[in-house]
Order: C-alpha cells, then structure tokens, then sequence
C-alpha cells in the first residue's frame, strides 16, 4: 500500500514538473476514457494531497476546473518522464497526459481514478480526518474521533476517516515512541498520551517524505538502544530495538499489530 509520505512525495513532484502545463489527456485501457475527455485541453492548476488520495485541478477559463482524484492502492504509481524516454503503456495505464509544450509525458495507473467538480476535492477534505503532512491539519479532529470511538486507538490509527495517511507501519511506530499499547480504547487515551501520538505522526511521516524512507528512529536515539542499527523499533521485528524485548503481533482490523509490552504495558 502506498503510503501518506510517498503520496505527498508525489504532490511535491508534481507540483514542480507538471503545474501551469496544459495537457492532451487519453486513457491507454480505456478505463478512465470519459475522466481523460474532460481534462483534455485543460492546464494542471494544482495537485493536492489528503492522505493517500491525490487531488488534481485542471482549469480551463470561463469554465469550473475538473478535478481527477487517485488512489494509488496496493502498486499504483503516476510517473513522469521526457517524451524522448518514455515507455509503452500498459494494459493498467488509465490515463496518458502529454503536455502541449512536449516537454514532459506522464502515465498513471491506480485503484482508484475518478473525475468531477470542485466536490471532489471537498469530499476528501471533509470525509478523512486530518493528514499530520498538510499545514492546514487539525488534530482536535482526530482527537475527536478517538473520544467517540469504541475502539482500540491501534484500529483508530489506521481508519483513514479518523486520521488520513497513516499505515501500518507507522502505526506501530508511532504507537511504540508514545508508549501506548495498540490495543488501548481509543476513548481511554490521554490528552498527553494524544499529544505524543501525534507529534510522532508529524514527525515520523516528515521524516519519511524528506528521505523518501520510512526510517523512524532519529539519529540522536541511536546510542541509546538495544540495536543501534535499526531503522525501526517495533515493526516486524522479533525484538524491541529499545529495550531488545520480545515485540509480540496479533492482527487488528486484518492487519498485523506489533508491540513491546514492555515499553507499552497493555492498558
């Protein structure tokens, strides 16, 4: 699955290559034919990300911009390349865009490839709960959910309606630096114990955007550990990194939570 940081990475990257870029827009497998007619003709305004969704505004004076959302999924990807480089498509490639300058072509396969208005854009906005890499994010947001949830806060981190981006491996992560066991009730969970978990989401994600890695352990930790090497602490590990006890698995949601009990005695 692709990841906040990644989508964002993704953002970035777009931003500066594709922004201001008026595009000719096709799909390769037909899969997304009448989303590529509407953007067609049209110039790239803006690319946002929410989450793991991308948002793209295509503009067109005198008329209201078309935006396409992404969800990339398990393997998707939107990649860029000179025209004098570009591959083939594929039969997965639902949209083609060549910008009218040729300086740059682009293919995107994903899950998900939807089109339509300014609602879009909206329904992300307010559908998913607060991205820790946005600027305009509100965590009172998610602490919100938590209060109302009746579940574990491990099964709270990775429900995209409540907090938007995160993934598994984060979750275990960032659960383990705040010292909360991922089978805590989400209502149980403590202003500062919250405060924790989100500053480990900001920084964790940031730190992952900027490297392109998810490497959570911070280079001034690492004298201090069990394992000095480690890139993670928890995540499918056999042995906490910290404290180098037994990291016990088990699966919420279908998914494989990770612990050290003894940094995170269960509630």
């Amino acid at each position: 699955m692709v990841e906040g940081h990644q989508v964002h990475r993704v953002q970035h990257q777009h931003a500066a290559v594709l922004k201001g870029k008026a595009f000719k827009a096709t799909s390769p497998n037909g899969r997304f034919a009448d989303g590529a007619a509407a953007v067609n003709g049209r110039v790239l305004a803006d690319v946002q990300a929410v989450g793991k969704n991308l948002a793209y505004e295509f503009a067109r004076p005198g008329a209201e911009s078309v935006f396409v959302r992404v969800h990339f999924g398990m393997s998707g990807r939107h990649a860029a390349f000179a025209p004098s480089e570009e591959p083939a498509t594929t039969a997965t490639t639902r949209l083609r865009l060549e910008a009218a300058d040729g300086s740059v072509v682009t293919h995107l396969s994903a899950m998900t490839v939807e089109a339509g208005g300014p609602e879009v854009l909206a329904g992300l906005l307010s559908t998913l709960g607060p991205d820790p890499l946005r600027a305009d994010a509100d965590p009172a947001r998610f602490w919100a959910a938590l209060q109302k949830s009746k579940r574990s806060v491990g099964y709270e981190l990775m429900r995209q309606e409540a907090l938007a981006g995160v993934g598994n491996i984060y979750r275990a992560e960032v659960l383990h630096f705040a010292r909360v066991h991922p089978d805590t009730p989400a209502g149980a969970v403590t202003q500062d114990q919250f405060k924790l978990i989100w500053s480990e989401s900001v920084r964790q994600m940031r730190a992952g955007f900027e490297t392109g890695s998810i490497v959570t352990v911070p280079e001034s930790l690492r004298p201090t550990l069990a394992d000095p090497t480690a890139r993670r602490v928890v995540y499918n590990r056999p042995r906490c990194a910290v404290c180098g006890g037994r990291v016990v698995s088990w699966a919420i949601n279908a998914r494989t939570a990770y612990a050290c009990e003894a940094c995170q005695p269960p509630a």
